[in-house]
């Protein structure tokens, strides 16, 4: 059965429903939850398509168009999307799909430059910069569409057989392979990439968030998540990112201690 996550109007927490409840019991504090109708936002973040996700916005605000949100909505999408003859492209996605891609050369100082340049371009690109002061409100949307985007990457790795084979296609890997693969991806990329680049508070919030995206698209990844980033932490890499305070250290263990 399809289920949605709704957030317990008492005590803040979220948790899944079935997607056609009328109301439910909170799983946190037990609290009695009316549930309504999704909004615009949950509908949008929904839909995989990038064209379809267009068109869904672009009707609404013909509806609605003096609605203010749905008209920040459509500013953020003229700022993600791209046209290119009849296709639409997600720009956002774009962004973290050569952030993965980089990652993997990071070792490289020309493939680490380029990355960084990258990133540095297109946090600097004017529209964007001057949608994100509008307002707290339009900076919030701007994140949450970039976490939208990365969720979507791993969204769809779940079903890309180039991203959970091995051996030359081969052989299919299975639900568990596929979220540590997944897992030391993000850490590749939100952690180990972003530790070798400038600090600025983009580059922080794009690892805060490629985590929370992982985790939306994989919610049982935490554990996977944490062992990679502990491999990684254990890596000379990782070991000088503690050094220069970009990470937090390995938890001190019992035996540590002594």
């Amino acid at each position: 059965m399809a289920e949605r996550t709704i957030v317990c109007g008492f005590c803040g927490k979220s948790f899944q429903v079935a997607e056609d409840a009328g109301k439910a019991f909170c799983v946190h504090c037990g609290a009695e939850t009316q549930i309504g109708e999704k909004t615009l936002q949950e509908k949008l973040d929904e839909i995989l398509d990038p064209q379809k996700r267009y068109n869904t916005l672009q009707d609404q605000l013909e509806k609605t168009p003096d609605d203010p949100k749905v008209a920040l909505l459509a500013e953020v999408f003229e700022l993600r999307y791209f046209h290119r003859k009849k296709n639409t492209f997600d720009g956002f996605l774009r962004l973290w799909f050569d952030m993965v891609t980089y990652a993997r050369k990071r070792d490289k100082a020309k493939e680490l430059l380029n990355i960084q340049n990258e990133i540095k371009d297109f946090m600097a690109d004017e529209k964007l910069v001057a949608f994100r002061s509008k307002s707290e409100e339009a900076e919030k949307l701007f994140w949450h569409e970039m976490k939208n985007a990365i969720e979507l990457y791993y969204i769809s790795s779940k079903d890309d057989r180039q991203y959970t084979s091995s051996f030359f296609n081969l052989f299919r890997m299975k639900g568990d392979a596929v979220t540590v693969k997944a897992a030391k991806d993000v850490v590749t990329t939100g952690v180990a990439l972003l530790s070798l680049c400038e600090q600025t508070d983009d580059v922080v919030k794009l690892g805060d968030i490629s985590r929370e995206a992982f985790l939306k698209a994989y919610p049982n990844g935490m554990a996977a998540y944490n062992q990679a980033l502990n491999e990684w932490k254990g890596c000379e890499e990782g070991k000088n990112a503690i050094a220069n305070g970009i990470v937090e250290p390995l938890p001190e263990t019992k035996q540590d201690a002594e």
